[in-house]
């Protein structure tokens, strides 16, 4: 499962990922859906330090589109709150 969250609206997007190695494509797809949905760009991604968020095509994904991807501290589940009450 992965979840989405948008700090400002608030706005939450739950996608149901069958393997972790889809999980690249999940957050693609999701973030392109939510700037279609938004009518905005996205500017910045915060993610926990997960596999599934620090690869190739995610990194080739986020220069592309300019957004710029905050990674929280190793094994500070507090700066990312939100996100992990959700």
């Amino acid at each position: 499962m992965a979840t989405f969250l948008d700090d400002y609206s608030k706005l939450s997007v739950v996608r149901f990922v069958e393997f972790k190695s889809d999980a690249s494509d999940c957050v693609i797809d999701t973030l392109k859906y939510l700037e279609t949905l938004s009518g905005k760009a996205l500017r910045a991604v915060r993610t926990d330090r997960g596999g599934e968020y620090l690869n190739e095509a995610t990194n080739t994904f986020f220069k592309a589109k300019g957004v710029k991807h905050q990674k929280t501290a190793p094994y500070t589940p507090q700066q990312n709150g939100a996100a992990e009450r959700r």
